[in-house]
């Protein structure tokens, strides 16, 4: 079994979370059935319950739980990148939490998100097995005014950082990196014509593990023939 977490924001990216969840991953779970493998998705918008913590309690367990998701998922992510940054949490809320894994970012404010793909994606020995999806900037302008919020960025401080981020994945040349074009779909009120990024994300995804399966399908294929021959030679 091989876990994907899936960072990106939240509001900005529902519809793509929910093709992962419908489509993509049950095809690949679909599959991998020859391999005798499984796959699934780590979504957190599911499963993190703060509705009866206090607001720094929540934002310390929010922090908590996605690094320990990305742990269990590691080496395996796919990343959503659109127009908004995220939540910065205080400085505070991380030195608090006591968790050696965010010393680094004590001394620097930078959004869940961005904490999120530098210690899970970006790192040398995960960046093979990650996916970074660029959603075309242009799909903005598409948006009606009314959900125009959702998907804007939320200062230009956070656009500044963007920015950063953007230019720091795209100059790695090991950064797996797949770019779609959506267009707004009235009827939902969301992101739509995703065919793009549906085919293009399960293809890569499929690419990956079925490399990985393969090989391991390959060596017990052969640890089977080769009992099998060693058995047949002790009746000779």
């Amino acid at each position: 079994m091989k876990s994907f977490f899936i960072s990106s924001t939240f509001k900005d990216m529902q519809a793509e979370r929910d093709v992962l969840h419908q489509e993509v991953f049950p095809a690949l779970r679909r599959r991998l059935k020859e391999y005798g493998e499984d796959v699934q998705e780590l979504d957190l918008r599911w499963g993190v319950d703060t509705s009866r913590m206090s607001e720094e309690d929540s934002g310390k367990h929010v922090i908590e739980s996605c690094i320990d998701a990305i742990d269990r998922c590691k080496p395996y992510m796919v990343v959503l990148v659109g127009e908004r940054y995220g939540w910065i949490p205080d400085r505070a809320l991380i030195e608090q939490s006591h968790d050696a894994r965010l010393e680094m970012w004590c001394q620097e404010e930078i959004s869940i998100t961005q904490m999120e793909i530098l210690y899970g994606a970006m790192k040398e020995e995960n960046l093979k097995q990650c996916i970074f999806c660029f959603r075309d900037s242009s799909f903005n302008a598409t948006v009606p005014e009314e959900y125009r919020a959702l998907y804007e960025v939320e200062s230009e401080k956070h656009r500044t950082k963007l920015e950063a981020l953007k230019e720091k994945i795209l100059a790695n040349p090991k950064a797996h990196i797949m770019e779609y074009h959506p267009v707004w779909d009235d009827e939902a009120g969301q992101a739509g014509n995703l065919k793009e990024f549906r085919d293009g994300l399960e293809n890569a995804l499929w690419e990956m593990l079925k490399s990985q399966f393969g090989e391991q399908k390959q060596t017990m294929e052969e640890r089977i023939l080769q009992d099998a021959v060693l058995t047949s030679s002790m009746y000779l």
